[in-house]
Order: C-alpha cells, then structure tokens, then sequence
C-alpha cells in the first residue's frame, strides 16, 4: 500500500520498476490471482473505454436520455476534419475521445468510470490519441491505465475524487492530472530518443 506520490517515486527508482509493474503486484496480492488474470481484467477495461468511445463517434452521435445533451463529439468530429482550431489538430482529437465517452454515460451506456462516471471521458481520450501518434500497442496501453490507476488511488486516499466532494475539479482535475502525468512520460521517452539521434 502506497500513501504518497514521493513514496511510489522512491521506491519504483529503489527497486527499478514501473508504476504500472507496482500496481499489478499490488491487484495480484490484494485478488490473489495472476499476473495474467490482472492484466485479462484491465484488458477489459481497456475494450470498454474503446467501445464507448467508438459507440459516441459513429453516426449521428449519441443523445442523453432526455435529449438536452448529446452528438457534440460527432460535431467535433466533423469541425476537426475541415477546420484548423485554435488549440490545434491533436487537443481536438483527445477532446472530441473525451466528450465522446462522457456523452455515452450521459445516454446511460456502459463505459468505465475514470476515476468517476462523470470524469470518465477524460484518459480514454487521451489514451487512444497516443495510441494514434505514438502507436501503442494494446500491452503498453494496458501498463498506462495500471500506472494511471496507481496515480488515482493515491489522490482517492489523501483527498477525493468526488464530485460531490471536491466538485469538478475532484473529478476531471483529478482524471486530468492522472492522464497528464502519463503522458509526460510517452513524452520523455519521445525526447530520449530524438538526443540519441543528436548523438
């Protein structure tokens, strides 16, 4: 059990391991099962984050049971293929991932609560951008929601992911900070290689 970000930090450079190769030790211990069964089970996660995402984007959209919200992503969609936003081609596509899953949960469908429902856009989006620009494969995304999740337990267990709590920010701060502090590392790892080239 990890208390603080300064405690996972010590000991992943301690004992040279990865935040996502801690957090499947802690799943294996605390379930009792195998490295594989913990991997199977984030797997699923992984496909259900896809198919909402998926599901927002196909169409016409989505609409909330009541219909006052909804189609936003397809929208966005639509924008990012004609148009040049301000913010740029790459933050539309993680945001239009993001609404896309939100709007999902909005029209009660099944999606992944990262860390919240109400926050539940926010990784996916992210995540299956860097799968585009960075291509990932299916175990590196896997190892990002392992390390994103220990990130999460830590904010879960010294302050709140809450919204009823914390308001937005416990929510999609918190799901913000967790997926931004993912990937600064796919950025890092991008920086290694390009001074290796300089090298």
């Amino acid at each position: 059990m990890y208390h603080s970000m300064r405690e996972i930090i010590d000991y992943a450079m301690t004992h040279n391991t990865t935040f996502a190769e801690m957090m499947i030790r802690e799943e294996m211990d605390l379930k009792g099962i195998s490295r594989d069964e913990v991997r199977a089970l984030m797997k699923q996660n992984l496909d259900v984050m896809r198919e909402a995402l998926e599901k927002g984007l196909s169409g016409e959209g989505v609409k909330s049971v009541t219909s006052y919200t909804g189609q936003d992503a397809v929208k966005l969609d639509r924008y990012n293929e004609h148009y040049h936003a301000l913010s740029g081609h790459d933050m539309v596509e993680a945001l239009k991932g993001a609404i896309s899953t939100n709007e999902v949960n909005a029209a009660m469908g099944i999606i992944c609560a990262t860390p919240t429902a109400g926050s539940s856009g926010t990784i996916p989006g992210i995540l299956f951008k860097l799968e585009k620009t960075h291509g990932l494969t299916q175990a590196q995304m896997i190892d990002f929601l392992f390390a994103a999740a220990l990130c999460g337990k830590i904010i879960a267990n010294n302050a709140s992911v809450a919204g009823a709590i914390g308001g937005c920010q416990a929510e999609v701060g918190s799901a913000s900070a967790i997926a931004a502090a993912q990937q600064l590392r796919y950025l890092v790892e991008h920086l290694k290689k390009v001074v290796m080239r300089w090298l």
